[in-house]
């Protein structure tokens, strides 16, 4: 909530009616080039960076999953859309038999400048190259909002998985993403990155959790806390952090998903 007096909230609606008047023009313009990309392609281009980009959907996600990880037994793990291993050395520290899985050969790489002792493998989240029924846990981390039907993904992820095993899914809250909070990155050249990603509705999700035998255990909603926001605004480089803070704060980033494979087909 803005918690300005009411002329400070003039001077924002005011500043907000010049944003939407001259988008095209500085100071409102982000005066770079957005060019959009597939995932592989997306991610591949900003490997070396990533881990440095951060990002309140991390922010907020890291914790939750990471106090997940700490109720679970180690036995043996799988991390679908891995990246450069952020999760699969959390999961090692605990004492996991790991294996990742991305679909970027260059994110893959990085992962292995982490982890060198760990399997790695190229394969999409659709198609994993892991055997049926050999996971205890089943990571999917920030991956799945890539993936515009969502069916194909989470049928793959319950098939990797034991019945009686976790399989644990984070994914930008499809509120956010009406919001338009998509992956953004710089790249080499100057420019940004962006990463479309689609809104996956708890309804829709529930639906295919029961179809592939995954029953929901908890469900947790972490919100943007009170700070800048979602960085790399325009808005929130010249209406000010105080106006998009007061805009964002509350607002739920990521859902995470803990399931048990009871069954399914």
């Amino acid at each position: 909530m803005f918690s300005g007096s009411d002329q400070d909230a003039k001077a924002a609606i005011e500043l907000i009616r010049q944003a939407m008047v001259g988008l095209g023009n500085s100071p409102w313009s982000y005066g770079y080039e957005l060019v959009e990309a597939d995932a592989s392609t997306g991610y591949g281009s900003i490997a070396g960076t990533y881990d440095r980009a951060g990002g309140p959907d991390i922010d907020a996600e890291q914790p939750v999953m990471w106090e997940l990880f700490d109720g679970l037994s180690p036995g043996r793990a799988v991390d679908v859309a891995c990246g450069t291993g952020r999760h699969l050395a959390r999961l090692a520290e605990l004492g996991h038999r790991v294996v990742g899985v991305d679909q970027s050969g260059a994110m893959l790489e990085a992962a292995r400048q982490r982890l060198p002792e760990v399997r790695l493998c190229l394969g999409a989240m659709a198609r994993l190259p892991v055997r049926s029924g050999s996971s205890d846990l089943t990571v999917c981390s920030l991956g799945l909002e890539h993936e515009p039907d969502p069916e194909p993904a989470l049928a793959e992820l319950a098939r990797v998985t034991r019945v009686g095993g976790r399989v644990l899914i984070s994914d930008v809250h499809p509120f956010a993403i009406l919001l338009d909070h998509h992956a953004q990155f710089e790249s080499a050249s100057g420019g940004r990155v962006l990463i479309r990603a689609y809104p996956h509705f708890h309804g829709r999700l529930l639906e295919l959790f029961s179809r592939n035998g995954l029953v929901v255990e908890q469900c947790v909603e972490p919100t943007i806390g009170p700070g800048p926001g979602l960085s790399g605004r325009a808005a929130q480089r010249v209406v000010g952090d105080h106006v998009t803070a007061g805009a964002w704060t509350g607002v739920p980033i990521v859902v995470v998903w803990q399931l048990r494979r009871e069954g399914g087909r």
